[in-house]
């Protein structure tokens, strides 16, 4: 017997089932996939392109943001929703970056 096939979401449907789940989904092409390990505390990470520095947001329970900079190829960014550090020399291996004196477009 073939399968029937699978109705496609509303990006509509989609949010009202996002907001009441206890776990995060990806959505594509009208269906939801659930991630891997994903919660609602999570990290957002910014990486300069000038200079060796990222920026990690975190979410509170409250909603709201906190900021912390990683910079300089000594530092290591650290994430809070997994437990890992990250040794800016490695994010940054290969770039050379213009000395102090060199201006940017």
């Amino acid at each position: 017997m073939p399968a029937l096939p699978k109705s496609k979401l509303t990006v509509a449907e989609y949010l009202a089932i996002e907001r009441k789940a206890d776990f995060k989904s990806e959505f594509f092409d009208g269906q939801m996939y659930a991630m891997a390990g994903a919660n609602r505390h999570h990290n957002i990470v910014m990486v300069s392109q000038h200079e060796p520095m990222c920026e990690r947001f975190t979410c509170s329970a409250d909603g709201s943001w906190a900021l912390v900079a990683f910079v300089g190829l000594d530092a290591k960014l650290e994430l809070t929703s997994v437990p890992v550090q990250v040794p800016l020399a490695d994010i940054y291996a290969g770039i050379t970056f213009p000395g102090p004196d060199t201006e940017r477009e």
